[in-house]
């Protein structure tokens, strides 16, 4: 079993949390958007890089297909590209 319960960015006021810990993690939840999710290496994320460009030009997806590919990436993969 893994020691990691949850993900929360420092620059955008975004987290995830496994389910099981939704009651913790509603305790953020007034100063950033958790997310409840069951498992953080399920690739079940995407990410339209159009839409992308449109709401948050500041931020420029530069990742490699193959490090995190935005048609689908787990939120480990999306940790670790991004630490």
């Amino acid at each position: 079993m893994s020691s990691i319960i949850a993900y929360v960015h420092l620059r955008f006021p975004i987290g995830f949390a496994k389910k099981e810990f939704e009651n913790f993690a509603k305790k953020f939840k007034k100063s950033i958007h958790i997310l409840t999710i069951d498992d953080f290496s399920n690739p079940e994320w995407i990410v339209d890089l159009n839409t992308l460009n449109v709401i948050a030009s500041e931020i420029s997806w530069h990742a490699s297909v193959e490090a995190v590919d935005p048609n689908g990436f787990s939120i480990d993969d999306f940790r670790f590209a991004t630490q």
